[in-house]
């Protein structure tokens, strides 16, 4: 796959196990929200473990009440995947308005895997090469 973008946005796994997920500023619909869903869902299929960087800083967007709804759905119906393939979760945001979506979506549905939020890539980056590292030596 390596990278797979549209217009919304960019689900790239190119530094395997890393995958960096990017949400343009342009607004998804619906059937856009469903793509990037697909994309992500054809992750598991390599039936590796691996984890997730999520850039938001353009996404303000998400706010909107039916992608929340959309994306607690898909969470329930994932929950096997995801607690099997996504060692941990990284959301990159700068604005305390989605802070707060993602704490809603949080109470509607506790997540089954580790979330961290971070207010730079970099930050996120660094996290996730230190929680590598720490699992390779524990093996």
């Amino acid at each position: 796959m390596s990278c797979t973008n549209t217009q919304y946005s960019d689900v790239n796994d190119s530094n395997w196990p890393i995958v960096r997920v990017t949400l343009t500023a342009s607004p998804l619909s619906n059937e856009d929200l469903d793509i990037l869903f697909q994309k992500m869902d054809n992750l598991y299929y390599r039936e590796e473990i691996f984890v997730v960087i999520v850039d938001l800083l353009h996404a303000n967007y998400l706010i909107h009440p039916s992608y929340i709804y959309k994306m607690v759905q898909h969470m329930k119906k994932m929950t096997l995947y995801t607690q099997t393939y996504i060692a941990c979760l990284c959301l990159v945001l700068d604005s305390s308005a989605m802070a707060q979506t993602i704490d809603f979506v949080k109470s509607l549905r506790e997540p089954t895997i580790p979330w961290h939020i971070f207010c730079t890539t970099t930050e996120a980056e660094n996290y996730i090469v230190d929680m590598l590292e720490l699992s390779v030596k524990s093996l």
